[in-house]
């Protein structure tokens, strides 16, 4: 599993300011538990996932680290990858 963030924050759209976030990603009935800051998720986080998680549910959270400044529209692209395994049992 991977979590990418394009921006490494949220990027204001008529200026270069970019405000960090937490996110926070929990597979409800799993230890997976895990918590980045957006500037962190800039380089991509790699990690693997031991439980088969057809039919599970994933909980996404995002809290800002500090208050936005400016009015306007912010952005950011997060891409969360999930690619099974042979090893992990995940391909058939």
């Amino acid at each position: 599993m991977s979590i990418h963030s394009q921006n490494g924050g949220l990027r204001h759209q008529q200026s270069n300011v970019i405000n960090n976030y937490r996110m926070s990603l929990s597979i409800v009935n799993t230890a997976l538990k895990k918590s980045y800051l957006a500037e962190q998720l800039h380089n991509k986080q790699v990690f693997s996932v031991s439980d088969i998680l057809f039919e599970r549910v994933m909980d996404v959270q995002f809290q800002l680290t500090e208050p936005l400044i400016y009015a306007g529209e912010y952005k950011d692209i997060l891409r969360i990858e999930m690619t099974p395994t042979i090893a992990s049992g995940g391909v058939w």
